[in-house]
């Protein structure tokens, strides 16, 4: 590689390295599974660019060397998916992946051009791509946010680029234009990965916070029910006490006490006592619902 392209995969190094540290620092603050995840993804990400930059001869090692990409392709797609709390189909990807090991094997011992050697890993790289951008763009868009659907985007645009080494990858220069690229996509990548946790933070306490609204309101609809209950109940209860209360009340006022024998007037006073103590019982089973 000349001097400008080694330039620019130095950059990517670098780059890598520093969302490495970032993803794995968060990781040991927040202790968060997903940022472990996101320091693997950039650990195979350096990987992958090493491994790329040692293989510049001979068909099938450019190849198999770009298709250690699906690696850190496949994590990403599984990282991305978190977000949605749906599961990633990394069994079917890694058989894809597997296919397409063997069908550059077979294709390398026939004269054909680069571009159908390179179809088979090309089509396992974008496929991780693919799949998320349309989950988050397609048959999941209405519980995509908007982060989610932009990086649905950025992934395209990978899923393009890795087209772009099938069809370019043996043309004079462009390694360079190559690389550059790479950056920008990744760049953008590592500026929505942070932007899409914290989306997912803030929908997740938003989720809590409705939680808690709608468990308090179930509580004060209970109350409610229970103190329109005990009213009624009240209610009844007070007008049944009254009666013979009034009643009661209304012989004394309207009779002489001498002109009652002893017995209707022990009946009178103690009906009056029972239906008054009732009452004053059912005032305290107010206070202490209140």
């Amino acid at each position: 590689m000349d001097t400008l392209v080694q330039t620019t995969f130095l950059i990517l190094i670098l780059f890598a390295i520093i969302n490495l540290v970032i993803s794995t620092s968060l990781y040991i603050i927040q202790k968060k599974e997903v940022f472990a995840w996101m320091s693997i993804f950039w650990i195979t990400i350096i990987l992958n660019f090493i491994i790329q930059s040692f293989a510049q001869d001979g068909h099938l090692r450019i190849i198999v060397s770009y298709g250690f990409a699906v690696i850190p392709l496949n994590l990403l797609g599984h990282v991305s998916l978190k977000f949605l709390k749906l599961n990633y189909p990394i069994k079917k990807m890694g058989l894809l992946s597997i296919f397409a090991l063997v069908l550059t094997y077979l294709l390398n011992h026939y004269s054909i051009s680069f571009f159908l050697k390179a179809l088979p890993f090309t089509l396992a790289t974008a496929a991780p791509l693919l799949f998320v951008s349309y989950v988050f763009l397609f048959s999941n868009r209405k519980q995509s946010s908007a982060i989610m659907k932009m990086e649905a985007i950025v992934l395209l645009l990978m899923a393009i680029h890795c087209f772009n080494f099938a069809f370019f990858r043996n043309n004079p220069g462009s390694q360079l234009w190559g690389w550059s690229l790479s950056y920008a996509l990744y760049q953008l990548l590592a500026c929505l990965l942070p932007a899409l946790l914290i989306d997912d933070y803030y929908r997740e306490e938003k989720s809590r916070q409705t939680e808690i609204v709608n468990q308090r309101i179930e509580e004060l609809h209970y109350l409610l029910e229970q103190k329109n209950t005990m009213v009624k109940v009240l209610t009844h209860d007070i007008s049944n006490c009254l009666i013979p209360l009034n009643f009661f009340t209304k012989i004394l006022k309207e009779k002489k006490v001498d002109e009652l024998n002893q017995e209707e007037f022990s009946k009178a006073l103690h009906r009056i006592e029972v239906s008054s103590t009732r009452i004053s019982s059912m005032v305290t089973q107010v206070r202490d619902f209140e």
